[in-house]
């Protein structure tokens, strides 16, 4: 390596050299079962002193630093980092672990268990609010019904769009909404139509005369 330094190229570049021509006849890539390292794992031991190994290069200004980072830099790893400390977290969606850095706030493995987080959040908002429109709209047909208890009583079944006209468009005034099908569902939990509304306002003015 002494000798190397003061050369104009590498000794990394002249092994490689060395593998990839097609000038010699001897096997020279030691790739997957060739891998003198094949299957086999290092202890915690030695784990052990390779990291403290590393770590020294990483706190020297030696030229074996130098080519790490020149290593790093054509691979796109970020320059001379340290691996900041991991954890394993189970995804709030499909409960599959996935690691991540310890100071991160991610809560999900990918954006697809992210995304259908978002929409059942949504989707449940969405069905709350209409829960609280729903009985707003019915608990006010209910008072217009009392206030306007004898026009109520007096329409005929044949009638009924002339009576809840008004009521109709108070409620689209209040609520933003004037579908009838909407207003229906509001008070039944489905569209059944006028006759079913006015024969349900009929039985809350009696009750409230009784």
């Amino acid at each position: 390596m002494n000798l190397y330094e003061t050369l104009p190229f590498s000794l990394t570049s002249i092994i490689t050299e060395w593998i990839n021509s097609d000038h010699t006849t001897i096997h020279k890539a030691a790739i997957g079962k060739l891998n003198g390292h094949f299957n086999l794992k290092h202890s915690d031991s030695a784990k052990k002193k390779i990291g403290e190994r590393t770590r020294k290069l990483w706190e020297s200004d030696s030229v074996a630093k130098q080519k790490m980072i020149e290593g790093l830099k054509k691979s796109g790893i970020k320059k001379g980092y340290i691996r900041v400390p991991r954890e394993k977290r189970k995804c709030q969606e499909c409960k599959q672990e996935f690691e991540v850095i310890k100071t991160s706030s991610q809560k999900y493995c990918n954006r697809t268990c992210s995304g259908k987080n978002v929409i059942k959040n949504a989707t449940s908002q969405y069905v709350e609010k209409r829960k609280i429109l729903h009985q707003g709209i019915k608990e006010y047909i209910i008072k217009w019904s009392i206030d306007n208890m004898e026009l109520v009583l007096a329409t005929p079944l044949n009638r009924i769009q002339t009576t809840i006209a008004s009521l109709i468009e108070e409620i689209h005034q209040l609520f933003d909404v004037k579908d009838f099908r909407v207003i229906s569902k509001a008070v039944f939990g489905e569209d059944r139509g006028r006759k079913e509304l006015i024969m349900f306002m009929k039985r809350i003015c009696n009750e409230n005369v009784c």
